[in-house]
C-alpha cells in the first residue's frame, strides 16, 4: 500500500507539472497520496518487530530528523535544478524519481495485520 501511494504521489507531481488533468483534481490526488504517506510510515515503524516500545520515541525522532533533512535540502535541490535548466520540470522529475525510490524501498516490507 505504501509503495502504491508513493508511486501515486510521484505521478501526481508529474501531472501537476504538466497540467495534463485539471489542477484541482491533481492537487486532490496529491493530498490523498502524499498526505497519507507519513502516518502510514510511522505506523509501519511502530509495528516493526525490531523496535521495542521503550525505543519508540527515539525511533520516531530519528524518522522525523531524517525526513526534515529532506525537507530542508529538497527546496535547495529543486531550486538548483531550476537554475540549471530554466524549468521546473527537472525539479518535478527529481521529486517523482524520489517517490519511485521510496516505492521500491517499500516493496520488501511485509503487511502486518493489526488487531482492532
Amino acid at each position: 500500500m505504501i509503495a502504491i501511494l508513493a508511486l501515486l504521489s510521484g505521478l501526481t507531481i508529474m501531472l501537476i507539472s504538466t497540467l495534463t488533468l485539471p489542477l484541482l483534481f491533481n492537487l486532490l490526488l496529491y493530498g490523498i497520496a502524499g498526505g497519507s504517506l507519513v502516518p502510514l510510515l510511522i505506523l509501519t515503524l511502530i509495528e516493526t518487530s525490531g523496535v521495542d516500545s521503550e525505543y519508540m520515541g527515539a525511533a520516531g525522532g530519528l524518522f522525523f530528523c531524517i525526513s526534515e533533512i529532506g525537507g530542508f535540502f529538497g527546496p535547495f535541490i529543486v531550486g538548483y535544478l531550476v537554475d540549471l535548466t530554466g524549468s521546473f520540470m527537472a525539479g518535478a522529475f527529481f521529486l517523482a524519481l524520489l517517490a519511485a525510490v521510496i516505492a521500491v524501498l517499500m516493496l520488501p516490507l511485509k503487511t502486518v495485520a493489526v488487531a482492532p
